[in-house]
C-alpha cells in the first residue's frame, strides 16, 4: 500500500508552502482563462422518442465501423450517428431481449449476453447468431447467469465473467471451458463474479467478497489483501471493475 504524507508547514517550512500556495493560484487562473475545446457544444437525447426500443441502456458499444450499439432493458439498438435501428436478430432473438452487456472480438463478432437466455455470438458480416453459453444459478436454477465482462486473450480465446466462475471460449475448438468457478461456499453465501483481468498467466477476478488470483489452469484461489487500511465492509471488499495501467513502468 501506498504511504501518504500530510501537508503542513513544518515539513514543507513557510516559503515554499506560500509558493506552492501561489504557484497553485496561477494554475487555477491560467486554467479558468484557457479557451475550451468546444466553444459551442451541442447535445442530443436518443429515446424511445426518437427509435430508441427502450430508455434504460445497460451497456455501450462504438464497433470497428463506428456504429453505437445500445443493449437496453427491452432489446438491441444500433445508432448511425442519424438514425436508430432496433436490432431484432436473425432469428428474433434479441426483441425485447434484456440486453445487459456488450462486447466485440477481433474477428469483428458482436458477443451479446441477455439476462433470460444467456450469450450470443452476433456475426454482424453474415447476420446469424450462435447461442455460446446458457448457464443456469446454482442457487436459483430458475434464473440465467449473466455476463458483467468480457475480454479477448492474445491467442483470440474470449473470456467471460459469468455470475458463478469465469469461462473462456475457443475459437478453435468452437467449445466453452471453465476458467476459474466459485466454490459451494462462496455460491451459498450469496458471493458473485463481477470482472476479470488476465496478466500474463495470472487471472484476477473481482468478485463482491474480495479480489482473487489464481493461475490459469489451476482453480485454487489466492486472496488479495489490498484493503489493507481499511476498515472491511461490504463495500470496501466489493470488486466492481479492474484495470491495468500498461503505461507504468518498473524502476
Amino acid at each position: 500500500m501506498y504511504q501518504y504524507k500530510s501537508i503542513n508547514s513544518l515539513y514543507f517550512g513557510p516559503k515554499k508552502y506560500y509558493l506552492s500556495v501561489l504557484v497553485l493560484l496561477l494554475l487555477i487562473s491560467f486554467v479558468s482563462q484557457s479557451k475550451p475545446l468546444i466553444a459551442d457544444p451541442t447535445f442530443s437525447r436518443l429515446s424511445t422518442e426518437n427509435g430508441l426500443s427502450q430508455n434504460t441502456i445497460n451497456s455501450l458499444l462504438l464497433d470497428n465501423e463506428g456504429f453505437l450499439w445500445l443493449g437496453t432493458a427491452e432489446g438491441l439498438n444500433r445508432f448511425d450517428g442519424y438514425q436508430n435501428q432496433h436490432v431484432l436478430g436473425p432469428n428474433n432473438e434479441f426483441n425485447d431481449a434484456p440486453i445487459n452487456y456488450l462486447f466485440q472480438d477481433s474477428k469483428r463478432n458482436l458477443w451479446v449476453c441477455d439476462s433470460v437466455k444467456g450469450v450470443h455470438q452476433y456475426n454482424l458480416i453474415n447476420n446469424t447468431t450462435k447461442h455460446v453459453i446458457n448457464l443456469r444459478l446454482q442457487r436459483d436454477n430458475q434464473l440465467t447467469q449473466e455476463a458483467s465482462y468480457i475480454s479477448e486473450d492474445e491467442k483470440g480465446d474470449i473470456l467471460f465473467s459469468m455470475d458463478e466462475g469465469v469461462y473462456s471460449y475457443s475459437y478453435v475448438t468452437d467449445k466453452l471451458s471453465v476458467e476459474y468457478s466459485l466454490s459451494d461456499t462462496m455460491i451459498a453465501n450469496g458471493n458473485y463474479v463481477r470482472a476479470h483481468l488476465l496478466s500474463q498467466n495470472i487471472l484476477f477476478i473481482g468478485t463482491r467478497d474480495g479480489l482473487f488470483a489464481v493461475e490459469r489452469g489451476s482453480n485454487t484461489p489466492l486472496l488479495i489483501n489490498y484493503a489493507q487500511s481499511v476498515a472491511t465492509t461490504i463495500d470496501s471488499l466489493n470488486v466492481k471493475m479492474l484495470y491495468a495501467d500498461t503505461s507504468y513502468i518498473n524502476p
